[in-house]
């Protein structure tokens, strides 16, 4: 039976057989744990949902998992139908070295800096996967450039359905769906201001009250927003030194993510991913939602997980007929929505009131 490899950010377990093809780089183990230790900390930087979406480790072969959907039968009993699966999507980053590159990587570190940067991208995908799920990745309207320009391809697998598209659609009054008005700004910049802290009550009332949903939900919660509107929050009210993201963080008991802002908060660095308005509440803002776009999630009850097969990692794939070195970047993971009531998708209007 072969040893297991563990991940210290996801704690998955992985075989090495899933390092087939390292023998045939000219690598010592440093080199190869110096690029591991790269993509391993890229990843830890850069992912937004597996900051608080539950971790579940399987074995590194599986392409499939029970999907655990909740279902509300007669007399309210709560059930799983055994036979519904939910497929594991494998992502892929790709980069190349030359022989020189190859032999000197122990000075040069180009490896490095590729790894890294493939890591990062990967990251982004997984996040545009979880959260906009299959529509990001399919040709069409919705599909992100990241998939369009190839710069991270499908290996294996097909996405579900993402976070923001958990409330179902044509639903008249949808208490899954709060609309949230621009406001009147005199400059020309779009501002949602108070609106925002409105709309995240309604959604956790939502929840909370359960009101033509499965069941009440009470939280812990997530709050993700798009970067231009976790900007926004930041914003004083008008003739207040009150921000919009003061009075959010008091909603929300585990986490207001917003990915990318680099400051620091009430005593978070910026390494850890965001900033801190006191115990588990954390801000993060992202661009792997669709423009205009949040959502509040309750995972209280087990209601969603992210399932990971294999964890970020590098490999070797061949030698192309110019003599470069091909690499890959690559990670097998699911998301499983059990309880898709317990996603409320906050829809921010654009452009200026009339």
């Amino acid at each position: 039976m072969e040893p297991l490899i563990k991940n210290t950010l996801t704690n998955v377990e992985t075989s090495p057989t899933t390092h087939k093809g390292r023998c045939h780089v000219p690598w010592s183990d440093e080199i190869w744990n110096r690029i591991d230790r790269a993509v391993h900390d890229e990843c830890k930087r850069t992912r937004v949902a597996a900051k608080f979406l539950p971790i579940v480790p399987v074995n590194h072969c599986q392409l499939t998992v029970p999907s655990d959907t909740i279902l509300v039968g007669r007399q309210q009993k709560l059930s799983v139908r055994e036979a519904d699966t939910v497929e594991l999507i494998e992502l892929v980053a790709e980069f190349c070295l030359t022989r020189q590159q190859v032999e000197c990587e122990d000075d040069l570190m180009t490896a490095v800096t590729l790894a890294t940067r493939a890591a990062n991208l990967l990251s982004q995908a997984e996040d545009i996967v979880l959260f906009q799920g299959r529509s990001a990745i399919e040709p069409g309207e919705n599909q992100h450039p990241i998939f369009r320009e190839r710069k991270v391809t499908v290996k294996s697998g097909r996405a579900g359905i993402g976070l923001l598209d958990a409330p179902p659609a044509d639903t008249p009054n949808n208490p899954q769906v709060v609309p949230v008005p621009v406001l009147d700004s005199p400059n020309l910049l779009q501002r949602w201001g108070e609106n925002t802290f409105g709309a995240v009550a309604r959604a956790y009332s939502a929840l909370q009250g359960g009101e033509r949903l499965a069941q009440a939900h009470y939280g812990p919660y997530a709050l993700v927003l798009h970067y231009e509107i976790y900007a926004d929050t930041f914003a004083p009210l008008p003739t207040t030194l009150i921000m919009p993201a003061d009075r959010v963080a008091r909603l929300v008991t585990d986490g207001f993510y917003s990915k990318g802002m680099h400051s620091c908060h009430k005593g978070m660095s910026a390494y850890d991913g965001g900033t801190q308005h006191g115990e588990d509440t954390h801000f993060y803002g992202t661009g792997t939602l669709r423009p205009n776009t949040g959502l509040l999630l309750s995972l209280g009850g087990n209601t969603a997980d992210l399932v990971v097969a294999i964890d970020a990692r590098t490999e070797f794939v061949t030698q192309d007929n110019d003599g470069d070195w091909l690499f890959r970047v690559f990670k097998r993971f699911a998301l499983r929505l059990k309880d898709r009531s317990a996603v409320v998708r906050l829809e921010f209007a654009s452009g200026r009131p009339t």
